[in-house]
């Protein structure tokens, strides 16, 4: 079963795409906060991540970039 990671601050996207993917059988995990989305990724694996480009507190490429350097291989 493929994990998807979904950060958006704005919980309006965020909890209806959450929750079409569940509904399609995916397994997600979605944030609003961006520095709780990395933490959760120093532990888990997923196989496919959707970031918002414009989080307040670490903007969705930077994101991106600290989340492969924490990824577990």
């Amino acid at each position: 079963m493929s994990k998807i990671l979904i950060v958006d601050d704005d919980a309006e996207i965020l909890n209806p795409l959450e929750e079409m993917l569940k509904e399609e059988g995916f397994v997600v995990r979605a944030f609003t906060n961006p520095l709780r989305a990395l933490d959760f990724l120093r532990t888990q694996s997923v196989d496919l991540s959707f970031f918002d480009i414009k989080i307040p507190e670490l903007n969705g490429l930077n994101l991106l970039r600290l989340a492969r350097e924490v990824q577990p291989k």
